[in-house]
């Protein structure tokens, strides 16, 4: 197959494209989200790390109801039972902390103690699963062990030749990431700070992701499109449940409420930027442009 080299920010667009595109498929209750659940946030940490010299803005977000809810949103535990209809946005609060203690970390000079305090974090996080400790406020919990997945994002982009393989070595990796993601005695949950076997958990993740990676860099035919959602993954996260809520009236079907919630998602973005682009204030515009 041919290679295409799109530029950088085309295909992180398209990365951060097909990431949302596996969140919300992955709200669809489909029969492989075991598969999904294995690498799509490690993915979106990994990317993160890529990107993690830029400048990074996270937009606070807020929501009304009851009590409990507010709690949920402040604590920013992501289940629908504590925060209504924009659980994802949980990833928002974890990013924050990981890219914090990240930055730390990197000011330390010893590589050495720099990576033992990444593997330590891991180890922790680990240690909070096995013991059944409840969720860390902002996710802490989380973070320790996506520490991790910003370290690979970051040796990829100081070593991004080593993303342009062949297409079987590709193929390969993701075969594998599928073998041990099913061969993990525990379905994956970052969100609930569950990994399983760590080292099976892990080789998933990575495989996975650089495979999703290299799809992106190379053989994705609709760069223009998935380009388009992963520009507005902030607006998709913040509607995904709300757009299932519509869809599921219609339909139960995984594959047609995913297709149907994508359709909506995408009407909505355009509606948004539409209004957006009738604003004045320059200032106000950047902030309401996700």
């Amino acid at each position: 197959m041919k290679i295409i080299n799109w530029n950088r920010t085309e295909w992180i667009d398209t990365l951060r494209g097909i990431g949302i595109l596996l969140v919300v498929l992955d709200h669809c209750n489909p029969p492989f989200i075991r598969l999904i659940y294995a690498f799509h946030m490690p993915l979106f940490f990994i990317l993160s790390g890529h990107l993690f010299k830029k400048k990074k803005e996270i937009v606070p977000y807020k929501k009304r109801l009851g009590r409990k809810y507010i709690i949920g949103i402040l604590y920013s535990r992501g289940t629908t039972e504590w925060m209504p209809n924009c659980s994802p946005l949980w990833f928002l609060t974890c990013i924050t902390i990981v890219l914090f203690i990240y930055n730390r970390i990197m000011h330390i000079n010893i590589a050495g103690m720099r990576m033992s305090l990444i593997i330590i974090a891991a180890a922790i996080s680990f240690i909070l699963d096995k013991v059944n400790v409840p969720k860390l406020p902002w996710n802490v919990d989380t973070a320790l062990m996506s520490l991790f997945f910003i370290l690979v994002g970051q040796f990829f982009y100081k070593h991004d030749k080593l993303l342009n393989l062949d297409i079987i070595l590709y193929v390969l990796l993701a075969a594998l990431g599928v073998f041990v993601t099913y061969l993990n005695p525990e379905t994956v949950s970052f969100d609930d700070n569950e990994y399983g076997n760590l080292l099976l958990m892990l080789i998933a993740a990575n495989t996975l992701s650089i495979f999703v990676i290299a799809l992106a860099k190379h053989f994705n035919p609709f760069p223009r499109l998935v380009g388009f959602w992963g520009r507005h993954t902030l607006f998709i996260m913040g509607f995904d449940y709300f757009s299932g809520m519509v869809v599921s009236r219609i339909t139960e079907n995984f594959l047609l409420l995913f297709v149907g919630k994508m359709i909506l998602l995408t009407v909505g973005i355009l509606i948004w930027n539409k209004n957006i682009g009738v604003i004045s204030n320059s200032k106000l515009k950047e902030v309401l442009s996700f």
